[in-house]
This record gives structure tokens, sequence and C-alpha cells, in this order.
């Protein structure tokens, strides 16, 4: 029987096969869907086959365009934390045809065990910039690098920073810390209507639902990848993203496109509005687009917020 050592390091040679061979074909028997990469940028998630291929043809692309020619990638260290699941830790440095070596860069994988009795990898780590590992494998990741103004691409770190704080959070069960990133009254929207969390008693009754849900569907991993972000007035920041709910090597629910509303209060933003949220109906259906799965927030009540001042989501 192989060690998780050897599995990790025969995948990573499949990969520098497929890259340098071209064969996609290859390729797409190795990256999973979904498939999260983060680095310094924030985080990417190809979450069906064209943006596996696309994601491939810039990768290629972008090391011809650096004049790579060789790629060498040991695995350092990995270890199989459940049968289907290995996690591991691998260098990687590229050289030119001069010889020339490109800086050495650590990466983080997950790989997941396919029914076919292949791994694949679910998940790819780093701490280094897109452009510095010579990745760019698809126009999301670069979400911080188009041409955009200083304002708008300041935004979007700012939003995203309060997202991966809210759900890193909920995924790990703080509540305290994640209360922190809500003004209250907290309106969130669905297909099925319009609910409000008025209260620090229902906002946790709420954050509870969420919890048990995650417990029962094995959910590892909450991803929201900011897409644009604006301000409406000085207070006021309105923001779209795609929403990823992930177990291990599959989705939960189908990723889905929401946005979002931010009201600046005391110097800090949080978050006041969520449309198209995700509710607590149906997780488990995965054959329908995520906006019909959403429902209402069952402990929710309706009020009319024009009434109330907002308060933080914290004592």
């Amino acid at each position: 029987m192989q060690s998780a050592k050897a599995i990790y390091q025969s995948v990573l040679e499949r990969l520098a096969k497929a890259v340098f061979d071209n064969d996609y074909r290859l390729w797409s028997t190795i990256i999973g869907i979904p498939f999260q990469m983060t680095t310094a940028e924030g985080t990417l998630v190809h979450e069906n086959e064209r943006d596996v291929a696309v994601g491939f043809a810039d990768f290629v692309g972008a090391l011809r365009r650096k004049g790579v020619v060789r790629m060498v990638q040991v695995c350092r260290f990995a270890y199989q934390s459940e049968r289907d699941t290995i996690t591991g830790y691998h260098d990687t440095v590229m050289y030119t045809a001069d010889g020339t070596a490109l800086p050495e860069y650590t990466v983080k994988w997950v790989l997941h065990l396919q029914d076919s009795g292949t791994w694949h990898v679910s998940k790819d780590v780093s701490t280094i910039s897109a452009e510095d590992r010579q990745l760019l494998p698809h126009s999301d990741f670069t979400q911080f690098q188009r041409e955009d103004t200083s304002e708008e691409m300041r935004l979007r770190r700012v939003v995203q920073t309060m997202l991966d704080k809210a759900d890193t959070t909920l995924l790990h069960g703080d509540f305290d810390e994640w209360k922190g990133s809500y003004l209250l009254p907290l309106v969130v929207e669905t297909r099925q209507g319009q609910s409000i969390i008025e209260d620090m008693q229902t906002l946790r009754e709420d954050f509870d639902i969420y919890r048990n849900e995650f417990r029962i569907h094995g959910v590892t991993d909450i991803t929201r990848v900011i897409r644009t972000a604006e301000k409406l007035d000085d207070d006021l920041m309105l923001a779209t993203y795609r929403a990823h709910v992930i177990s291990g090597a599959r989705y939960v629910v189908p990723p889905w496109t929401g946005a979002m509303t931010f009201r600046r209060q005391d110097g800090f933003w949080y978050i006041t509005k969520i449309m198209q949220a995700l509710g607590h109906l149906n997780w488990i259906s995965r054959d329908t687009d995520a906006a019909d799965q959403s429902g209402s927030l069952p402990s929710a009540k309706i009020i009319d917020i024009a009434k109330d001042s907002p308060k933080k989501g914290k004592k």
C-alpha cells in the first residue's frame, strides 16, 4: 500500500506531465470540482468543467510567457487524515530554458479519493501572490489586479476581508466573533420573501441552525468570492459575491450569486442586508440552481426597519 507521501508525489508528477505535454485530458483527471485555490490576492473556486479548462489554458500560457520549460515539485510532508483525504505540502521550483531557477514556493494541497480510485486535488493554498507564483488560472482570480481604480480595489479588499472573517467564524462556531460582522436589524432576502433579524437572541438561533446543518452535511469550507464592491454614499456600500459551500471534494449545494449592503458605524463597516441568501431548506438537493434552494429564515420576524436604528451585532 502506497504511503500518503508517495500518493501525493505521484499526483504532482502527473500534474507536471499534463502541463508540459499540454494534456488537458490528464489535467482534468487531477483537478477536482469544486477546486479551491488561495493566494495572497484571495480565493478562486473552479465550480465547473469550463472553469477547469480555462484555468489550465491560463496556467500553461503563463508558464510559456515566462519561458518555463521544467518544473520540479517535491512533496515534503503528507498525511492521510481519513480514508479518502490526504493533506500535504510541497515545494516548487520552475526553470527557464537557460537554466535560471525562479523563486521557490511552498503549497499546501488537499487530495480526495474519488469513486474511480483516483486522487483529485480539491484545495491549493499558498501565501504568495499569483504573479510571483507564475500562476494566473482564471480571470476571477485576478480580481484585485484588473484595471480598476485604487478605490475599487481597496473596497474589494475590505469586503473580502470582512466576508472571510464572517465565514471562518461561522464555520468554526465562534459566535462572539461572528456576531461582530453584523448590524441589527439584519435584513435577509430570498426568493421566498424578506425576513429581518432584529435581536441578538434571534441572531444566535440563526447561527445555531446553520452550525447544526453544517454538522449534518459535513461542511468543511465556506467561501464567498467578491465580484464587485461600490460605495453608495460615505457610509453605505454594496457588494456582490459568488458563494460556495463545500464538504471535502463536493458541493453541499450548488454555488450561487448574492449581494449585500454594508453600513459604516463608529469607523467600522458592518453587514446590514443580505440579498439572495441561502436559507435553511432543501440543503441536500443538488439538481437545481441554488437560488431555488433558498428558504426564508424561520426564526426571523418582519418589522419596519425604518423605525429602528441599527445596533451592532455584539454586546
